[in-house]
């Protein structure tokens, strides 16, 4: 149904437009001797009218099936493009495209003095069509500077709001390759527990890309998984994550750099890595360890605590199980060895804080 009143609308476009030609041919100027119409009767226009009108309405009646197949055809490839391309991109190119237009309107002016108009009609065309491509096709190369600048504005006007109030702006994070690999800071952000900034030194990406470019099979694999999260976060959150063009100082180490733009910009340095956090602490910077955070949200468990576990493999010592629980503490049951396999119920008896994390030592109740 929708179909046939669709094509009976093309139909009658194609009427409209037969007819509107027979009319112009009436009152064009025939190889200079005078007005078409001046030479026919009254029956002689309404016929040529009628005949261009007839023509043009077969023409789209005819051409109308295969002029549909071809828009759905277009919608659904421009659906499919559009779904696939990043919303950043979009937005970027929506930007350009209304800048580019803009433009276009104010130089559409110069055509206005042509002596042709036809000519004057098709530069303006020609204009609007670059300049609309072209502010288009720069604002998705520039994507991410663009958003940097809309970022740098909003950060600005938050700074001045805290400030107008008596706080302080949020400090920057500064990351470093460890935590960008690491990845649960991402998370950490995306539940919006950090305020303020993720700054990622251009130096910090080359060398992800370096580790991504790796022979080791291993630390290749690392590379590439810190370099699609940081590309995702980017793309979920353009306004939280930056990367920032910073250069080290001559002999000046990784860690060093970090330390020093962390200490310039009033931020902290965000990081999994031991010594990159002694560094810091010793340097006067603030550190946020990712590791110490995952620690203070582990389940607390207090000496005579009892619970259930499942006994997994032996331990080191005699007659030791190990078992763990949901966020990756290591339990070690006394006496547990017999029971690999099976769950039982255990008793806290004493707790080990290491620098990599909590050990549970317990016995069989």
């Amino acid at each position: 149904m929708i179909a046939r009143v669709l094509r009976g609308i093309v139909t009658l476009v194609g009427v409209l437009a037969g007819w509107s030609l027979g009319v112009v041919m009436l009152g064009f100027n025939f190889l200079g001797g005078g007005e078409l119409g001046r030479f026919m009767p009254f029956w002689g226009h309404l016929i040529l009218v009628l005949t261009c009108a007839a023509v043009g309405g077969a023409v789209a009646f005819l051409l109308a099936p295969p002029l549909f197949r071809e828009v759905y055809r277009a919608a659904g490839a421009l659906e499919q493009r559009l779904s696939a391309t990043p919303i950043a991109d979009l937005v970027a190119g929506a930007l350009g495209l209304l800048v580019g237009l803009a433009v276009a309107f104010m130089l559409s002016f110069l055509a206005n003095d042509l002596p042709v108009f036809w000519l004057s009609v098709v530069v303006k065309l020609s204009i609007y069509m670059l300049l609309g491509m072209l502010g288009m096709r720069l604002a998705v190369r520039r994507r991410s500077e663009l958003m940097d600048y809309f970022a740098a504005l909003r950060r600005r006007e938050q700074e001045r709001a805290a400030q107008a109030e008596g706080q302080k702006p949020p400090a920057d994070k500064v990351l470093d390759t460890s935590a960008i690999i690491d990845g649960r800071i991402f998370d950490v952000v995306r539940a919006d527990f950090v305020d303020g900034r993720l700054s990622v030194p251009d130096f910090v990406l080359q060398e992800l890309r370096h580790i991504a470019d790796s022979p080791d099979p291993l630390r290749r694999q690392r590379g590439r998984r810190g370099l699609e999260m940081l590309e995702n976060i980017r793309q979920e959150l353009p306004a939280r994550v930056h990367v920032v063009r910073r250069e080290r100082r001559t002999g000046e180490e990784v860690d060093a750099a970090l330390c020093r733009i962390a200490r310039e910009e009033g931020g902290c340095v965000v990081t999994t890595d031991y010594n990159l956090n002694k560094m810091a602490g010793v340097q006067g910077v603030r550190v946020l360890n990712v590791n110490e955070l995952a620690g203070a949200m582990r389940q607390r468990l207090l000496p005579g605590e009892q619970f259930t576990v499942q006994i997994l493999r032996e331990g080191r010592e005699k007659e030791q199980g190990l078992a763990y629980l949901d966020d990756g503490t290591m339990i070690v049951i006394e006496g547990g060895r017999p029971y690999i396999g099976m769950r039982r119920q255990v008793e806290v008896t004493s707790l080990l804080q290491t620098a990599a994390g909590q050990m549970v030592f317990v016995k069989l109740v």
